[in-house]
């Protein structure tokens, strides 16, 4: 029995690492570009703009310029988000919950403390999954430098020819042939 459990084991790990990762940004991105469709319709029809409007269209065309290119700071527009939840908690209570009901204004109050905090608990959860997602690591910015000498090991089997060289050294030894 154990030696059958092993062999599931086994083969779901070659089916999981067989299956392609899918952009953990996905769902928000969607959110988003209905989010920008509606802002863009409100502005046409109302002919208003607010501020808030603005500063939220900016932040998700931020948003969608880096999950398009597939930037490893893509996943930050959630704890963005998030925190702007948080900071228009205090306007939102002070300005119009006021008309409404104690409990509905309760009510009102603390969803819109779970979304603030909700998102920006999503942003911290899903960022490991979306840098597994674009292949990035904290170890590949310093690997990506030219000059730096760390990040180009040599093979255990090569010779001093096939060890990269200064520039200068490569010149003489094209100049030389």
């Amino acid at each position: 029995m154990h030696h059958v459990i092993e062999r599931f084991v086994g083969r779901y790990e070659v089916w999981r690492r067989s299956v392609p990762l899918r952009n953990p940004l996905n769902i928000p991105a969607f959110v988003l570009a209905a989010s920008i469709a509606q802002a863009v319709y409100e502005i046409a029809m109302s002919h208003q703009v607010a501020w808030g409007a603005v500063v939220l269209v900016a932040v998700d065309m931020v948003f969608l310029l880096l999950y398009l290119r597939r930037s490893p700071w893509a996943w930050l527009v959630l704890p963005v988000w998030g925190a702007m939840a948080l900071i228009d908690l205090p306007f939102a209570v002070a300005s119009g919950f006021h008309v409404y009901p104690f409990r509905i204004a309760v009510i009102s109050t603390c969803l819109l403390l779970m979304i603030g905090i909700g998102f920006i608990a999503w942003g911290l959860v899903i960022r490991r999954r979306y840098y597994a997602y674009v292949g990035y690591s904290e170890k590949s910015l310093s690997h990506q430098h030219l000059t730096n000498r760390s990040s180009q090991r040599p093979h255990p089997e090569a010779t001093s020819m096939c060890l990269p060289q200064p520039p200068a050294v490569a010149y003489v030894f094209l100049v030389k042939w």
